[in-house]
């Protein structure tokens, strides 16, 4: 619904349904939202450091870049190229 009345309003030939959306509709959804979601720390300006960001440290680290790159090129390589055991075969 909401979206349809954006573009109504956009699609308008007179300020009347633009001024609409812009006056009473889109601040009477954002109130709406904002209250659903209750307080939150960054709109009320409490900023909060991210919980992940050690393990996204950690997993951008060039040592485990490189072991995901060895790993991945490990289970590229053909089948024809392994012994039955996972290991290369001698050629």
């Amino acid at each position: 619904m909401l979206a349809f009345l954006r573009w109504e309003a956009e699609e308008a030939t007179d300020p009347r349904l633009l001024e609409e959306w812009q006056r009473y509709t889109f601040p009477m959804f954002a109130d709406r939202v904002s209250s659903r979601l209750g307080e939150s720390t960054c709109r009320i300006g409490k900023h909060q450091q991210w919980p992940a960001e050690s393990r996204a440290s950690a997993f951008i680290a060039q040592d485990a870049t490189e072991r995901r790159r060895v790993l991945l090129e490990a289970d590229a390589e053909p089948q024809a190229s392994r012994s039955l055991h996972g290991r290369r075969s001698a050629q």
